[in-house]
């Protein structure tokens, strides 16, 4: 079995340690659990996909905002 080392905040560590303890399950339980739906699923579950920065959805909001900027009809305000 193969170790993985990662650094957490500590308090969202103690936080999904708790959450984890009222399930009756560990971390390492989470994690393993979290890795074989991605190797089932063949992607990452769509709930984090939806909040990644570069997803397919936001990619075409910046290309179209991006379009309507060219095309001078987005209107950019200074906020001081």
């Amino acid at each position: 079995m193969a170790e993985l080392v990662i650094d957490i905040d500590d308090e969202i560590l103690e936080e999904v340690n708790e959450v984890c303890q009222d399930k009756g399950n560990s971390i390492d339980d989470l994690i393993n659990i979290f890795l074989k739906e991605i190797v089932r699923d063949g992607k990452l579950p769509d709930e984090i996909l939806e909040n990644l920065f570069y997803s397919d959805k936001n990619i075409e909001y910046l290309e179209r905002k991006y379009r309507e900027y060219k095309e001078g009809k987005l209107k950019f305000i200074n906020h001081k």
